[in-house]
């Protein structure tokens, strides 16, 4: 499957231990890529065209109690471990516009120490999927499972 990543830097590979170092992540921990290009190239002036896997995203449209399993049960278990205005947060997910119930999970779960994602890596989850306005998302765990096809330099301005 091909998505697109924009960044201020040029690299060759993913490296796990940059992610979040610029900015966490709203919808998990991992790699942002994006199905069209041009979103991407917003984030940063290098463009990378990247091959991500095919296997199974979590769906961060839906709320907890909606995905599928094992999904569903890590999820739910998790989020009954959950306190205190994380909880109400989670909760009240539904009636907000810009996070998800499952990435404000994610969030808070690595905040308090114990991340999700490499549970989930371990269940057979690539990483999590959101369909923003005019854009679908992607958040790939494991930045190994990434394959760098090419990138487009940033075009230079005129003096």
């Amino acid at each position: 499957m091909k998505a697109f990543h924009g960044s201020p830097c040029l690299f060759d590979r993913f490296d796990a231990a940059k992610l979040g170092v610029r900015r966490p992540g709203s919808e998990g921990h991992g790699v942002y890529l994006a199905a069209q290009r041009n979103v991407a190239a917003a984030y940063g002036g290098y463009c990378y065209e990247v091959s991500i896997p095919e296997g199974v995203y979590l769906d961060n449209d839906s709320l907890c109690e909606h995905q599928s399993e094992p999904a569903r049960t890590l999820l739910l278990e998790a989020l009954s471990r959950q306190k205190g205005y994380n909880r109400f947060r989670l909760d009240n997910a539904a009636n907000q516009d810009i996070y998800t119930q499952v990435g404000q999970l994610l969030v808070c779960c690595r905040k308090d120490g114990v991340p999700l994602e490499p549970v989930l890596i371990a269940a057979g989850y690539v990483g999590c999927k959101r369909q923003n306005p005019g854009w679908l998302e992607f958040v790939v765990f494991d930045p190994a499972h990434l394959r760098i096809v090419s990138v487009s330099t940033p075009l230079k301005r005129a003096a």
